[in-house]
C-alpha cells in the first residue's frame, strides 16, 4: 500500500519526503489499538474495489484521496468521526494541493455521514458504494466484518449492541437501493440484502 500511496502523491507533485511522512501518520491512525475493521485493510479493499468495479467518468484522484482519509479519525464512542476526518484531510492537504481538490475530498468524506448522494454525483457514489461493498461480500467475509465491528464496540453491552445494530441494518434494508451506482447495484445489492437479513435474524435470536 505504501507504494500505491507514494505513486498517488508523486502524481500530485508532492515530494517523497512529505509523502512518506504523511503515510507514516496515516498508518499510525489506521493501525491504532481497537481498529478491527476501520483499518488499513479496509482502505486497501476499497481501493481494489474501485479498480475492479469502475464507474463512468469520475475524478480518480479525488476519490482515492477520500478513500485514504475518510476513516482516518475513528473513535466508536464519538459521533463526529466523519467531520473530524474531513477536517484532518483539509488540514493535511491544504498546503500541498489545489483548493478545488481539497474541497472535493472534504465534501466526499462528509458524504459518509449519511451514505447518500445523487446518482449524478459520480465521485460520491463511487466512494460510498466502495465503502459499503463489504455488505455484498460472500457470507464468510461478511461474518468476519460483523465480528470485527462487534470487537470495535466491545464496550457496549450485548443487549444494547444487538438493538442498535439491528436498527442500523434495518435502515439499510429500508433504502430503495443500498448501492447507488448501477454496476455496484447489479453485482452486490441482492447479496448485501441477504447478508443483512441473515445478521438481523442472528441478532434477534
Amino acid at each position: 500500500m505504501k507504494n500505491e500511496w507514494l505513486a498517488l502523491m508523486a502524481s500530485l507533485a508532492v515530494d517523497e519526503t512529505t509523502a512518506v511522512a504523511l503515510y507514516a501518520d496515516l498508518t499510525a491512525h489506521y493501525e491504532a489499538d481497537g481498529r478491527y475493521y476501520h483499518n488499513l485493510s479496509h482502505i486497501q479493499n476499497m481501493l481494489q474495489t474501485i479498480r475492479f468495479m469502475p464507474a463512468d467518468e469520475y475524478d480518480e484522484t479525488a476519490v482515492q484521496l477520500a478513500v485514504w482519509f475518510h476513516d482516518v479519525i475513528y473513535d466508536p464512542r464519538a459521533a463526529d468521526n466523519e467531520v473530524q476526518s474531513a477536517a484532518y484531510a483539509r488540514q493535511v492537504l491544504t498546503p500541498l494541493l489545489a483548493p478545488e481538490l481539497v474541497a472535493e475530498v472534504e465534501r466526499l468524506i462528509l458524504l459518509t455521514i449519511t451514505h447518500d448522494t445523487a446518482v449524478t454525483d459520480v465521485n460520491g457514489r463511487v466512494l460510498l458504494d466502495a465503502d459499503l461493498a463489504t455488505l455484498g461480500s460472500d457470507p464468510a467475509t461478511y461474518d468476519r466484518y460483523g465480528a470485527a465491528i462487534r470487537r470495535e464496540y466491545a464496550w457496549v453491552p450485548d443487549e444494547i449492541y444487538r438493538q442498535e445494530r439491528a436498527k442500523l441494518l434495518t435502515r439499510f434494508l429500508q433504502k430503495e437501493r443500498i448501492f447507488i451506482g448501477a454496476a455496484f447495484r447489479e453485482q452486490l445489492e441482492d447479496r448485501a440484502r441477504q447478508n443483512l437479513r441473515r445478521e438481523l435474524a442472528r441478532l434477534a435470536g
